[in-house]
């Protein structure tokens, strides 16, 4: 595919009058899928051409007017300052995102520092909305593109972090024996890589690291980013997962970390206590402080407890300093199952309380699959973090136990949003259920609520822009699928004539994967466009990254 050499120049002023110019080239971007009747060429029906400069501290500023290919054009006037990020959306009418069909295609810069005499260039792949392309970069001769390929496909089990510079860090990944009939149990996997490698948002690129990869390959594992407000870090923590030993596969205690400014990994001395672990949550709950929360998971030797640590690392010294065999001030607080593929939610405002809240949901043991909820406080003292299991949050999911679900906080409408899944262990019993935590009130919703348009567990869920999250893939129980959903705020009006906005799922809209998969990841990258990647297909052949590009 050939990019056309649009050249769109924009001055920005600040306040002091200081001037700063931003080059941008529009890279047109085919489609691979659409919904039905939709054209997958970037250009078609385009007439007008809108330009959207954003940032924080200042407004929007707008500029359209008649598009022809292959001419430059002007952008807006902005304000300079931090994080400054261009729009370009392609139309056939007018650019109102009311009129249906109106916007034809959209694309976005990484948001980007623009300061007093700064001069830069940054590219914007413009695609189809609502409609899924592959990856692409520039060619060789730096005018025509090409796409794009992942350095390793086989990215089962993977994990993928957002770096302070905007790359997503992929790191690990499995491959699923042929015969297995789940992905995720010890048995079920007979490869673990220590390839990692970058993709950049910026360039459409995936790229190996300068210091390669991991020093033991895993999957299964969990990464977490350090640094906060105080405390500029933005190295990653690759913990625990599964790992190949004498041609098995077992669960590992070690840790590793990602030097982002050598792109090395390092291993940490300091083991995971308690034995290996997989399958289970992590999240940074002290940012400035290095304290992690972590819960769960599958263990060798099985735990006797239910146990979650609270682990630190700052510096390069790291260790458990907090778990929840001995609690606070001596006393247990254990919590009260033992899990794993569970989700761990984190939001603010439980029951009106302004500290954090983790909410653990769901999951499965050798007992079965989990109906429970159980809620951890996150509270700061103004000198360590103290983290109290609340017994009183203990819910049950209206619609029965769930596992190997995904699980969203939507801030717009306070709530948390536990989509599909399996009501039984080995993939029994898929469900379409999508049940709704109401984060203020501290409980699930009773009322019947939505469904999938398919009943599936392990596929994966982003939240997009605020505005909404996509589900897309899993597996049926019987094989990977293709569908996706969309759960977005629909207007319903009453007999009287009153409205009001709700989340409603919609399916019919959104494109299906071009191909089936299940175990993926999906990640809203820097441009607010859904990275897909990982996964099995059902097939030999692992499935090639793809991006979803939103309404």
């Amino acid at each position: 595919l050939s990019a056309f050499v649009a050249l769109f120049a924009i001055a920005g002023c600040g306040d002091d009058g200081g001037k700063a110019s931003l080059n941008v080239q529009i890279l047109p971007v085919k489609a691979v899928q659409g919904i039905a009747g939709a054209s997958l060429e970037p250009l078609e029906r385009a007439e007008i051409i809108n330009f959207t400069v954003e940032g924080p501290g200042m407004k929007a500023a707008s500029l359209a007017y008649r598009f022809h290919a292959q001419d430059g054009g002007e952008l807006p006037r902005f304000d300079t300052g931090y994080d400054r990020q261009v729009t370009a959306e392609l139309c056939s009418i007018k650019c109102d995102a009311e009129v249906p069909g109106d916007i034809v295609s959209r694309g976005r810069t990484v948001p980007t520092d623009m300061m007093k005499g700064d001069a830069k260039a940054r590219d914007i792949f413009i695609s189809p909305v609502n409609s899924l392309v592959r990856p692409h970069q520039r060619a060789e001769d730096g005018v025509s593109l090409r796409e794009s390929q992942i350095i390793s496909a086989n990215r089962l089990g993977a994990t993928v972090t957002q770096l302070d510079d905007g790359r997503l860090l992929i790191v690990g990944g499995a491959v699923k024996a042929e015969d297995a009939t789940t992905w995720y149990m010890p048995g079920d996997i007979k490869a673990v890589y220590k390839d990692a490698e970058v993709y950049d948002p910026r360039t459409g690129e995936f790229s190996q690291l300068r210091g390669g990869g991991l020093n033991v390959g895993r999957a299964f594992h969990q990464a977490v980013k350090l640094g906060g407000p105080n405390n500029k870090d933005g190295r990653v923590l690759i913990m625990g997962g599964y790992i190949r030993e004498d041609g098995k596969t077992k669960v590992t205690n070690t840790i590793e970390i990602y030097n982002n400014v050598t792109e090395t990994f390092e291993v940490v001395e300091n083991l995971l206590p308690g034995g290996g672990r997989a399958l289970f949550t992590a999240s940074l709950v002290g940012p400035d402080e290095g304290l992690i929360l972590i819960v769960g998971g599958y263990c060798d030797p099985a735990p006797t407890s239910t146990d979650w640590l609270l682990y630190r690392f700052s510096g390069n010294s790291s260790g458990v300093i907090d778990h929840g065999w001995r609690g606070d001030y001596g006393e247990e607080q254990r919590l009260t199952q033992i899990r794993y593929n569970h989700t761990m939610t984190m939001v603010p405002g439980y029951k009106g309380l302004e500290n954090i809240h983790a909410l653990i949901i769901g999951g499965e043991n050798s007992e079965g699959a989990l109906k429970n909820t159980e809620v951890i406080s996150i509270s700061d003292n103004g000198n360590t973090i103290r983290v109290i299991p609340d017994y009183a949050g203990d819910l049950d999911l209206p619609a029965g136990a769930r596992t190997l679900h995904s699980s969203v906080y939507w801030p717009n409408t306070g709530m948390v949003f536990v989509l599909g899944g399996f009501q039984g262990t080995k993939l029994q019993n898929a469900t379409s259920h999508v049940e709704v935590f109401i984060v203020k009130d501290g409980h699930f919703h009773q009322s019947p609520g939505m469904f999938l348009s398919t009943a599936r567990g392990g596929g994966s869920a982003a939240l997009i822009d605020l505005q909404g999250i996509y589900y897309a893939g899993g597996h049926t129980g019987n094989a990977p699928a293709v569908t996706t959903d969309l759960i977005e705020l629909s207007t319903i009006c009453n007999e009287e004539g009153s409205c009001y906005r709700t989340p409603a799922v919609v399916s019919d809209t959104v494109p299906n994967l071009e191909e089936a998969r299940a175990g993926l990841i999906s990640f809203f990258d820097s441009t607010r466009r859904v990275l897909l990647l990982g996964g099995f297909s059902g097939t030999p052949k692992a499935p090639s990254p793809i991006i979803y590009n939103p309404k």
